[in-house]
């Protein structure tokens, strides 16, 4: 397993609070990949290139991610050390 970690310590404590967040959400719905994306640029072009892979569909737009039905693309801001 894969793991990565945030370079500002209190950055990691929100994430961990923002998914444990999203799973209690009864809206939410599980999604097999997951891709972060560098920056919200490069999470648009994403989404866009990657609608046109059969299986994986067209893209939702929300405020800071884009979500078809298998997949869910965000981004990172600030830095990412895997």
């Amino acid at each position: 397993a894969s793991s990565w970690v945030v370079d500002d310590p209190g950055r990691g404590v929100r994430v961990k609070q923002l998914l444990a967040a999203l799973l209690s959400n009864p809206h939410y719905k599980a999604v097999s990949v997951l891709i972060v994306a560098e920056k919200p640029s490069v999470a648009t072009d994403l989404a866009r290139v990657l609608a046109k892979v059969p299986g994986v569909g067209k893209f939702e737009k929300h405020k800071d991610h884009f979500e078809s039905e298998t997949t869910m693309i965000t981004s990172a801001v600030g830095h990412l050390v895997g």
